[in-house]
């Protein structure tokens, strides 16, 4: 990817960029975070800048209506492997080299995946295994920001749980 299509992705969005330095701040600050880890020189990345610009821009506009709290953060692996190291250290054990017979050269780049998890609570919950698109991506969003199932001692416990709940989704 060219650095105008680098300050595109960073300017046109409403993702916001992790880095090394803001990383641990930015987990703790915000109750739930969909991250996004990614090398700039990936195939993946140049394909999907476009869909994760749309999502990004979406969950902005749900946020400004209140419709949701989640946070959208990327960050470039390829230039904060502390973050990668730390915070998606699976990520190095994939590869986008199609043909897995051709050994390793050294001097010839690795490009890493598109991988994207959400954190809750400033600790890593699960990765997102679909499609990635904001049609695809929202629904499972949404599911994220249900509430955590809670365990009740009693049919009285439960019973005054639900009529303080205002949350619509308890059964």
């Amino acid at each position: 990817m060219s650095s105008d299509e680098s300050k595109r992705f960073r300017q046109s969005s409403k993702i916001d960029i992790v880095t090394t330095q803001n990383i641990k701040e930015y987990l703790d600050t915000n109750e739930i975070v969909v991250m996004g880890f990614y090398d700039s020189r990936s195939v993946s990345f140049y394909e999907l800048v476009e869909d994760l610009n749309e999502f990004g821009r979406k969950l902005a506009d749900q946020r400004k209506n209140n419709q949701t709290k989640v946070r959208f953060g990327m960050c470039d692996v390829a230039r904060h492997s502390f973050v990668q190291v730390q915070y998606a250290a699976h990520i190095t054990s994939q590869q986008q080299d199609p043909d897995r017979t051709n050994a390793y050269r050294f001097g010839k780049p690795n490009f890493f995946p598109l991988i994207v998890s959400l954190f809750r609570n400033g600790v890593s919950d699960h990765e997102y295994t679909g499609v990635v698109t904001k049609e695809m991506m929202l629904p499972w969003v949404e599911r994220a920001e249900l509430p955590i199932v809670t365990n009740v001692s009693s049919a009285g416990a439960l019973q005054k749980k639900l009529a303080s709940s205002e949350d619509s989704h308890l059964i």
